[in-house]
């Protein structure tokens, strides 16, 4: 099972609260093009499967969590960037451009 979000590469979405993106049971790879997601501060989000971003930004300022033994990927214009707590579950790969901002 492959999703895929496309946006218009114009705004950010920004997620607020506890949210869970993608879901173990599909085993699939989640797809974002063109699209820019804020992870607030007061977030706690968790990337339950295989992501691959075009063109796409995330920006953790909250609490990310991934699951194990997921791969996320992204072409050259992609990136993650981390001001918050980034946990990386056992056996994932982080395959994109990493800015971790770790003041403590």
């Amino acid at each position: 099972l492959v999703d895929t979000l496309t946006g218009t590469g114009a705004g950010v979405m920004t997620l607020q609260g506890t949210n869970t993106i993608g879901a173990a049971t599909t085993g699939g790879t989640m797809t974002l093009e063109r699209v820019s997601i804020r992870l607030g501060p007061s977030s706690a989000t968790a990337f339950m499967s295989s992501m691959h971003l075009v063109g796409s930004t995330m920006q953790n300022e909250g609490a990310l969590t991934t699951a194990d033994s997921i791969t996320i990927s992204g072409d050259a214009l992609s990136s993650l960037k981390s001001s918050g707590l980034l946990t990386i579950g056992a056996g994932t790969m982080l395959r994109l451009q990493v800015q971790v901002n770790n003041s403590g």
